[in-house]
């Protein structure tokens, strides 16, 4: 496949400025990304992450809540962000012409947003609701649990989002601190995508952004082995049974990595695959029923969900297990492999048909890596996966890993 032409320019100040230059398209990508979310929180400061990602949308020195609602959206762009464990991300899509009006105001948001008590108290009423609503949607509740139940003493095991006490007790000055220690030019990573020249996306940096060197990033903690094995169950005013049921897995730069893709492929991959063919369609116990693995830093985690009638909930749980133990007992067969392969591929192939999807790609690279690695390497090392890289990956997690099992089940009549 045909790819952009990547470059990569390390500033003077420690900031990393990557960029894939598509000329086919009319449109660009960028997205400011800091190494920084809410693993590298506190019980003290928990929701720091999140919050200083509302607040920065506010208002700035020189601008307010709307007018930076509006730059890009009054020329046709948009502009989001969004916090995960361990980055957090300020993200435009402009045509092409208007990359500078893009870096300007995603500078002006990442440097000089104003924290000040009342917007900050106002904010916290929009981050609690925000709060109850995962708590009204029980299958992002059921896998916040057993993200919870995997690292229970750690950062990893706490909400992105807070609670509602943490973000009652939230302060002007623990929101300023988190950026202080975290919105560093040693974490941040600006990367583009689309109708661009890289020397200019440079000298656009170069200009808007006057973050000084100096602080270096605090390391980040290891999870300890702790964790709530077992089967655990919380009850609540809900209809169905959530089952999230899974094991700790591969960190990002696991070289296993291209196996557990392929292997999740095959047990959730579609329509056709394992989990949706043989417990939905033979049975009909489920609407809803997949798997993912997350890779993080230093670990990772394999999740298989789903939703289905409380009455049926173990035996749904016993099912799920039953398909982890033929991977781990029984030798795929080659069609089914094939098929794996040539479906990740695929998707993987026609995301970067999107902008979006190849600014994201270069700035995890980068973030894990320090280096890109193009989509054809990425396809070879899956073409690479065989039989007995699925069975010994599904050995190494699944049998000598603890399950953990999180379910979100109705309250007993």
């Amino acid at each position: 496949m045909t790819e952009g032409n990547h470059r990569k320019t390390l500033l003077d100040n420690g900031l990393r400025v990557v960029t894939e230059s598509n000329d086919y398209v009319r449109s660009a990508a960028i997205g400011i990304f800091i190494k920084s979310g809410a693993r590298n929180e506190t019980l003290d400061n928990h929701g720091a992450a999140h919050f200083l990602e509302h607040m920065v949308f506010k208002g700035t020195e020189t601008r307010d809540s709307f007018e930076i609602a509006n730059s890009l959206e009054s020329i046709g762009g948009m502009l989001n962000a969004s916090t995960s464990e361990e980055h957090t991300v300020f993200y435009a899509r402009i045509l092409d012409e208007h990359m500078e009006q893009a870096i300007d105001v995603l500078s002006d948001l990442v440097q000089n947003a104003v924290i000040k008590g009342e917007v900050t108290e106002i904010e916290k009423g929009v981050i609690i609701e925000e709060i109850k609503g995962v708590e009204d949607t029980p299958s992002q509740l059921v896998v916040e649990n057993f993200v919870s139940d995997l690292f229970p003493d750690h950062a990893l095991g706490m909400s992105i989002l807070g609670t509602e006490d943490s973000i009652k007790s939230m302060t002007d000055k623990k929101l300023k601190d988190y950026r202080k220690s975290n919105y560093i030019p040693e974490n941040i990573i600006i990367s583009a995508a689309g109708n661009l020249e890289h020397d200019e996306v440079v000298d656009l940096v170069e200009k808007y952004f006057h973050i000084s060197s100096g602080k270096h990033a605090t390391p980040l903690t290891a999870p300890n082995g702790t964790l709530r094995n077992g089967i655990n169950k919380v009850n609540s005013h809900i209809a169905q049974s959530h089952i999230c049921l899974g094991y700790r897995a591969l960190p990002y730069n696991d070289k296993r990595r291209h196996a557990m893709l392929v292997l999740n492929t095959i047990l959730s991959g579609g329509m056709s695959t394992r989990l949706f063919q043989n417990i939905r369609e033979k049975y009909g116990f489920v609407y809803s029923i997949y798997s993912f693995p997350e890779f993080l830093f230093d670990t990772g985690y394999f999740c298989a969900y789903a939703g289905t009638d409380a009455k049926k909930t173990d035996e749904v749980i016993g099912l799920i297990e039953k398909e982890i133990t033929s991977l781990k007992n029984d030798p795929v067969k080659i069609e089914e492999i094939e098929s794996a392969r040539a479906q990740w591929k695929g998707g993987a192939l026609i995301s970067m048909e999107s902008m979006m999807s190849r600014m994201n790609r270069m700035a995890m690279l980068e973030m894990y890596f320090g280096k890109y690695s193009p989509i054809d390497d990425l396809i070879k090392k899956i073409d690479a996966v065989q039989i007995k890289d699925v069975q010994n990956l599904a050995n190494d997690i699944f049998l000598n890993g603890e399950m953990v099992v999180s379910v979100i089940q109705p309250n007993e009549e």
